[in-house]
């Protein structure tokens, strides 16, 4: 936690404020998450990723269904990309893959946004069954 220490005066009493300027989970390798975010942003532009790239950034079967679970398990999730993530991170699952299962599943309509819930995810009631490798975005990435 990054904070700022300010000292007010009000009514001849003072008093300390601390400001909280940055907050990030212990353990946050910031390189991985920021390299991982620009190849996600990549993919989002329609660039070429590089094999390397690939193999690091998809999401795999197993990375589908531990997002799709956790989801699953929290019923209607309040959290954006980057909450998930830093929930996530433990299981291994790195920005990128994340972003994309999350655009998957919804691409296939597993998850979905309720309506008039702004930054909630909610898993489908009774969802169909699907080949995730028939994926539009998962093709146009391959």
């Amino acid at each position: 936690v990054a904070f700022a220490a300010e000292v007010s005066e009000w009514g001849g009493r003072q008093s300390v404020s601390l400001h909280v300027k940055d907050m990030r989970p212990a353990g946050l390798d910031e390189d991985a998450l920021f390299t991982s975010r620009r190849v996600y942003e990549k993919i989002q532009r329609g660039e070429a990723l590089s094999e390397e790239q690939r193999e690091k950034e998809l999401p795999t079967r197993e990375d589908f269904a531990a997002v799709y679970r956790y989801i699953r398990a929290k019923g209607t999730l309040a959290a954006d990309g980057e909450r998930l993530f830093v929930e996530l991170m433990p299981k291994g699952i790195r920005y990128c893959k994340l972003m994309l299962a999350l655009d998957v599943l919804k691409e296939f309509k597993l998850i979905y946004l309720p309506e008039g819930q702004t930054g909630f995810l909610a898993v489908t009631p009774q969802p169909p069954r699907v080949d995730l490798t028939q994926s539009v975005i998962l093709r146009q990435i391959s």
